[in-house]
């Protein structure tokens, strides 16, 4: 059979063949695609030993019939013996509060409950029945939006996120010929009803505008596989050719326990680069930021970004998927939309003074109680030692007290910075200071209850100063992990 044939050879292709008693986690829906694949998977397991788990995203979008599907589903995997898990997602009411199109918003999450999965069993391996007409109407949706050579590139055999093997193993197999498979077998899948409703855009596209195309040029199909197969190695080119300026580019990226993910990078760096790799970066440092592989921007937001970063000729710049580009002086960062948002989720932590280390969140802090301190001289190295250490804090022990804390920001903090007489907002320190309003919620803020010491990295406080009357000093070393 010509079929599981070909998705055999994906699977040694794909390494699957390796490890016995691997686990392979199947997409199933339980239509005419899917319901091949599995049978093919079925046949090919007396062959190649692997333990199926097969999962069932029940999206909720066709009510009494998206039930009879799971129950179908169900039914198959018990017949065959095989491990059957399922989710119900009421995705037509999270799109509505999302404000999102329920192909995007079904589309997202199905993947992520599927990669849940394929974590909780510590599976590699994720096994999706997209075939080479849903390739063909990807390119074609890319093309229609304005995607740049990424989007022609339509839908890959195999990828890899977050270290999960993602593979199609029928994208080579045309969907007359997957039918002619299940009628031979005698198989009858479900029938998705809403794959004849033309308000969804792939649907438009398959029933009306290819059809169409076809009639001007019947060898269209092999055409834009045959683009998808240049994209693709153009677009591999590129992809490594980024890689370098990446390390160089990216002056920080954090993921704290608020799970808000931020980049920022290096303005100067940017702009000295060719406008192609420029273009492909963006793209690039977008999709890290959102954590989805298959996020991508079109070609007017990338070229507006470049811009951006380029000219300054405004502040901020809206992304897709609630992610915004601010611009600094020498900065550019991507962000999630409620960065500037002050967060109260994470407790302070007590800091140690015994010289023990103390945590909070992705920071570690380490504490010395340096004494015996009788002569000017030694109190201006330590003065001066201060000014160039910046993840070094040196503080009046006889001032600081016997509680410290280590915090992010309040609403309503103030701050006395060294050598500033007066208080001021803590929000209008970080702004004098350009600290980008993605990073302003994971600064580390040292307190002793009542009074900000230290902005780690930025700025010690007046309060607990080193003056010539000191005699013991508090050395704090801080380290972002």
């Amino acid at each position: 059979m010509k079929i599981v044939e070909e998705v055999k050879n994906v699977l040694y292709q794909c390494n699957l063949s390796n490890n016995r008693n691997q686990k392979l986690v199947v997409a199933v829906s339980g239509g005419p695609d899917s319901i091949c694949l599995l049978d093919s998977l079925i046949k090919i397991s007396t062959d190649i030993p692997f333990k199926i788990h097969v999962v069932h995203i029940n999206h909720k979008i066709r009510k009494k019939e998206s039930d009879i599907d799971e129950k179908y589903v169900e039914n198959y995997c018990k017949k065959f013996n095989i491990i059957f898990h399922s989710e119900s997602i009421d995705i037509p009411i999270i799109a509505k509060n999302l404000k999102q199109s329920i192909e995007t918003t079904a589309r997202t999450l199905r993947y992520e409950k599927l990669f849940e999965y394929c974590k909780s069993i510590k599976s590699n391996f994720l096994l999706t029945a997209h075939n080479a007409n849903d390739s063909v109407e990807t390119i074609m949706m890319n093309f229609i939006r304005g995607s740049g050579l990424r989007g022609l590139k339509g839908i890959v055999l195999e990828r890899e996120v977050d270290g999960i093997k993602l593979i199609r193993p029928l994208i080579n197999i045309q969907r007359k010929d997957i039918e002619s498979y299940l009628n031979q077998n005698h198989i009858k899948p479900r029938i998705d009803s809403s794959n004849d409703d033309v308000q969804y855009t792939r649907n438009n596209i398959r029933k009306n505008t290819l059809p169409i195309l076809e009639k001007l040029n019947p060898g269209l199909h092999e055409n834009l596989l045959q683009l998808s197969k240049i994209s693709f190695e153009i677009d591999n080119y590129f992809q490594e050719k980024i890689k370098f300026h990446l390390k160089n580019l990216i002056i920080s990226s954090n993921t704290n326990s608020l799970k808000c993910k931020n980049l920022v990078i290096d303005r100067n760096y940017f702009n000295n680069l060719e406008k192609i790799i420029q273009s492909y970066l963006v793209d690039k440092l977008f999709t890290m930021v959102t954590n989805l592989s298959a996020n991508h921007l079109n070609y007017q937001l990338i070229q507006n970004a470049i811009q951006l970063i380029k000219n300054k000729s405004s502040r901020k710049l809206t992304l897709p998927q609630n992610i915004i580009l601010e611009v600094d002086y020498t900065t550019a960062s991507f962000y999630e939309n409620n960065q500037d948002t002050i967060h109260s989720d994470l407790n302070p932590s007590a800091i140690r003074l015994d010289g023990s280390i103390t945590k909070f969140d992705n920071w570690k802090l380490h504490t010395e109680k340096i004494e015996n301190i009788n002569s000017t001289q030694k109190i201006e190295q330590i003065i001066n030692l201060a000014k160039e250490k910046h993840y070094e804090g040196y503080f009046d022990y006889d001032s600081v007290g016997s509680n410290l804390f280590i915090r992010y920001r309040n609403i309503g903090d103030k701050f006395e910075p060294i050598g500033l007489a007066g208080h001021q907002s803590l929000k209008k320190f970080m702004s004098n200071r350009h600290i980008p309003i993605s990073q302003r919620n994971t600064t580390p803020i040292i307190t002793n209850g009542s009074k900000i010491l230290w902005v780690i990295p930025y700025q010690t406080s007046e309060f607990a100063r080193i003056t010539h009357d000191t005699t013991t000093i508090l050395k704090i070393s801080a380290i972002n992990e």
